[in-house]
């Protein structure tokens, strides 16, 4: 019973899309968009090729202007083609019926893997389907030959499906990994109370990082960076300033460890790391016979931190990231400019 009501039920929407298109143009009922196409060329194959273009750009132009329709994701499903012949040209009505899903394409992540393998097999698919179709129409038979035609539309469209919505709609998680360039700038808390004369620094860095995919929009982030200062007049002034401790010199290293997660352009980054810096401490006093006496100390500081970095864009990025330093309790924040090669 239930599978006879079943068919009662979609038997309309088959029998509807059995005559529509050469009735009517396009049209939409609820989330389901029911597309169109004509066209009318020298073979078949180019005929039904055409046809299946111009029920695509019907959707298209009806999508494009739909607030419900344009960033949502869809299904869809192959409706009848009616082919015939008439004064040497072939003829072909064709008809898509597309899905509106609730999710949006974003919120969809696909493996750019699978949908590559997918795709090569369609390809494969249809270059045997459309040769027995040429093949067919060379011999005049194709009025026998339905069911050829059936699993034309079928895998035409399952190749339409990934290729153009799928893989360019979707997000792709299919490169496992890549690679980003950035520069940075970063404050650290070397201000110490053993150290009075001491103070914070800006320091610059440039470096890398290496990312993994390791489940849809959750990946993990190695990254590392050289640090150093960029004051050009730094010698200058400590030769001129007397009696005074002067830091200077500082140069380092940043390992850090993160778990991006993505939303759209946006990547969420909670992050272990590391600095480890080496300066040196400066002091010119002046002797009761006149001369200068320099003295310089080597210093070093290393800590940990944790930080939650908000990166915006995926191609080329700004990254923002407040940081909490261990050793000192103090918190100090970075921002990065990069490329990301990958994904």
């Amino acid at each position: 019973m239930k599978i006879a009501f079943l068919f009662f039920l979609i038997l309309p929407f088959n029998c509807h899309a059995t005559w529509f298109c050469k009735e009517a143009s396009s049209s939409a009922q609820g989330n389901t968009f029911y597309a169109c196409g004509h066209a009318v060329a020298g073979s078949l194959s180019e005929a039904r090729e055409k046809s299946l273009d111009a029920a695509k750009r019907e959707f298209h132009a009806f999508c494009n202007e739909s607030d419900n329709c344009r960033d949502y994701a869809y299904n869809i499903t192959p409706m009848r083609t009616d082919c015939g012949l008439s004064n040497g040209k072939h003829s072909c009505y064709r008809g898509l019926e597309y899905t509106i899903l609730k999710e949006k394409k974003s919120s969809k992540y696909v493996s750019k893997l699978d949908i590559k393998n997918l795709l090569e097999e369609k390809e494969r698919e249809l270059d045997d389907i459309h040769q027995d179709i040429k093949n067919l129409e060379k011999l005049n038979h194709l009025n026998n030959q339905a069911e050829v035609f059936n699993q034309a539309d079928k895998k035409e469209v399952e190749y339409e499906y990934l290729k153009n919505h799928v893989s360019k709609d979707y997000n792709l998680t299919a490169k496992p990994s890549a690679f980003s360039f950035l520069i940075s700038g970063s404050g650290l808390p070397l201000k110490d109370k053993q150290l009075p004369q001491s103070k914070d620094v800006f320091l610059v860095s440039i470096g890398g990082e290496f990312n993994q995919i390791i489940w849809r929009n959750l990946s993990i982030r190695l990254q590392v960076s050289l640090m150093g200062s960029l004051d050009e007049n730094e010698k200058e002034k400590r030769n001129k300033t007397h009696n005074q401790l002067m830091y200077h010199s500082y140069a380092g290293t940043d390992f850090n460890l993160g778990l991006p997660i993505q939303f759209d352009l946006i990547y969420i980054t909670p992050q272990i790391g590391l600095n480890s810096i080496k300066y040196k401490s400066t002091i010119n006093s002046i002797t009761q016979s006149g001369a200068i006496n320099t003295q310089d100390k080597d210093l070093k500081y290393s800590s940990a931190y944790l930080g939650v970095g908000m990166r915006f864009g995926a191609k080329f990025f700004l990254d923002l990231s407040p940081k909490y330093y261990l050793e000192n309790k103090k918190i100090n924040g970075s921002f990065s400019i990069g490329i990301n090669f990958g994904y």
